[in-house]
């Protein structure tokens, strides 16, 4: 096992042990467009209208991914 290998999986522990639920990996490109288009100055109900079509989700779950990438840890 080199350094990264180390850091990543001790990384990932610590997220997992906090709550983090690392399925959420799949919606980072979401989240990454999300605060593009928020820090826009677009309204949180268009850009999560928006972000639904897109992904092909609904808005609830676009807006659950939203409140748990906001999480502070």
């Amino acid at each position: 096992m080199n350094v990264y290998e180390a850091m990543s999986s001790i990384m990932l522990e610590k997220l997992q042990k906090s709550g983090v639920d690392l399925s959420n990996i799949k919606n980072i490109d979401m989240y990454e467009e999300y605060r593009e288009m928020s820090k826009d100055g677009e309204k949180k109900m268009y850009i999560v209208s928006f972000l639904a079509e897109k992904y092909k989700m609904s808005e609830k779950s676009v807006s659950r991914a939203i409140r748990r990438f906001s999480m502070i840890l």
